[in-house]
């Protein structure tokens, strides 16, 4: 994690996620992408809303474009 921002009920970290593209993408009507066992890694964000201990509220924030390119889907 490259930094973290705590508040009373909301907490934002940005860090990187990493995988491999292994397994169909759903996109809906019961379609899917295959996977092209092509390997990402992405700066990406997170906002948390809290409340009574658990979270209950997430946003999550990465450049799709870049995650396409890398994982085979677009140029």
């Amino acid at each position: 994690m490259r930094k973290t921002i705590i508040n009373i009920n909301i907490v934002t970290a940005l860090s990187e996620m990493e995988g491999t593209f292994s397994k169909p993408m759903p996109i809906g009507n019961g379609k899917t992408i295959p996977p092209t066992n092509k390997n990402f890694r992405l700066s990406m964000a997170t906002i948390g809303h809290w409340k009574a201990g658990k979270m209950f509220e997430e946003y999550l924030f990465w450049d799709n474009q870049s995650f396409m390119k890398q994982i085979g889907l677009a140029q």
